[in-house]
């Protein structure tokens, strides 16, 4: 049976994690930083961030430290934001609920 492809067209979540790991080595890079400077600064081991730059495979937790460190942590808080709605929906203002019957003395009136 033929893996999913994502969206990014890589195909395993090892590969795309591989590459989120390898795009932080990128961003390390550009700023200038030694990975002992971004593992001090992002207060994870140099083993950590030496294997989540070769693998991508980091607990949660060390890849939101990361990220802060190197000044993105917003792309990730944006990860599972809303999509954005059609203007005709935002025009229309909040979605309508229904009323609740009324009720007399706890007992649904007719």
């Amino acid at each position: 049976m033929a893996q999913k492809r994502y969206l990014t067209g890589l195909a395993t979540p090892q590969e795309l994690a591989a590459e989120i790991g390898a795009r932080a080595r990128r961003l390390r890079l550009s700023r200038g930083l030694r990975q002992a400077d971004l593992a001090s600064r992002s207060r994870v081991s140099l083993p950590t961030l030496k294997r989540f730059e070769s693998t991508g495979e980091a607990a949660f937790g060390t890849v939101l430290r990361i990220a802060t460190a190197l000044g993105v942590e917003q792309t990730l808080v944006d990860l599972f934001a809303p999509a954005p709605q059609a203007i005709a929906e935002l025009d229309a203002g909040p979605p309508r609920q229904r009323a609740r019957r009324a009720t007399l003395h706890g007992k649904v009136r007719e």
